[in-house]
């Protein structure tokens, strides 16, 4: 028992220990998606969702467009917002 409280101990410690990127600027935004969009041809819809403290919790992939449009409805972005419990979107 004494190893199983030492070993949830170490768990909660490293969980608590991971930083995440914290997205505050137009900056922060570009420099999280740049890889991710650098090479497409379509217009690509995507939601960072972010905690309380603007801390990246991940990056959905919401639409994928055409070349020069992509159509999206709110309830698509809340969608995994909620799902995601975020606090904000960027």
């Amino acid at each position: 028992m004494k190893a199983v409280f030492e070993l949830t101990s170490r768990l909660e410690e490293y969980q608590g220990s991971e930083k995440r990127e914290v997205v505050k600027t137009p900056e922060d935004v570009v420099a999280q998606v740049r890889g991710r969009l650098k090479s497409k041809k379509k217009e690509y819809f995507l939601a960072l969702l972010l905690d309380t403290r603007n801390q990246l919790i991940r990056v959905d992939e919401v639409s994928v467009g055409s070349l020069d449009s992509s159509i999206v409805h709110p309830r698509e972005v809340f969608k995994e917002a909620i799902s995601a419990s975020a606090a904000s979107s960027a």
